[in-house]
């Protein structure tokens, strides 16, 4: 995982030389999930790369911890995931 997020910001380094820059987004933030460890689902979920996007640092820090849909993270119960 680590390996594709560094392939990712690798190929963002033009967005670097702006005066502006740029920060890599949770789509969905990380306030939301639930981890204490990078074992956890939760960790692998707020990390994936589905869930990262490059995004302005203004606009990054103006969209804050928000989401702009609608989101239901899987609940489990007992060690057994909710259907």
């Amino acid at each position: 995982m680590v390996k594709k997020i560094c392939i990712f910001c690798n190929k963002l380094k033009p967005l670097c030389a702006s005066k502006y820059g740029w920060h890599i987004d949770h789509i969905i933030p990380k306030v939301v999930f639930n981890f204490k460890k990078p074992e956890d689902e939760d960790f692998k979920r707020c990390w994936a790369m589905s869930n990262l996007r490059p995004l302005w640092s203004h606009d990054n820090l103006v969209k804050n911890t928000k989401i702009y849909k609608h989101f239901q993270p899987r609940l489990i119960f007992n060690g057994k995931e909710a259907e």
